[in-house]
């Protein structure tokens, strides 16, 4: 039996990610930017929880996403810090972006932090390419974001 429950997001998943995403980064969205964020014209938001507590609300992992025409966005993506380097983050980008193919997405783009280099590999070995820069994109920082993209019609 799988371990691991690819699941769309449902309400009852907001306590856990609003803690993940505490725990994840420098500058976590609120609550309120979340929850804005599921409720957007074309979000996708799918979790990943162990199979035998699924009915609870143990969230290992999150990905939020937009379709916008035939482009799919990242938004978010993270795991609990206990379970990273597990693989988690893999397998939940190849499930969401196979289910953003299937309801017609074509490309998908995202941007990360250029000091964040375990999610440039992580992204790279998924098939992404860089594709430019946004200066200046990380608000507080100034710290500029490294544009990524992939073609859907490589996911199975």
């Amino acid at each position: 039996m799988d371990p691991w429950l690819f699941l769309p997001f449902c309400p009852d998943d907001l306590e856990a990610v609003v803690a993940i995403e505490s725990q994840s980064f420098e500058q976590p969205w609120k609550r309120r930017a979340l929850e804005g964020e599921l409720t957007s014209p074309g979000a996708l938001a799918f979790v990943l929880k162990a199979s035998e507590r699924a009915a609870q609300s143990d969230v290992a992992a999150y990905i939020f996403l937009r379709r916008q025409m035939d482009e799919v966005h990242i938004m978010k993506l993270a795991v609990t810090p206990e379970l990273r380097r597990q693989g988690l983050a893999s397998r939940l980008v190849a499930q969401a972006l196979a289910e953003a193919r299937r309801e017609g997405g074509i490309r998908a783009i995202l941007e990360v932090r250029p000091s964040n280099t375990a999610a440039i590999g992580l992204y790279r070995r998924l098939g992404f390419r860089s594709i430019g820069k946004r200066k200046r994109y990380y608000g507080p920082t100034g710290e500029d974001a490294l544009v990524m993209a992939k073609n859907l019609e490589e996911v199975p």
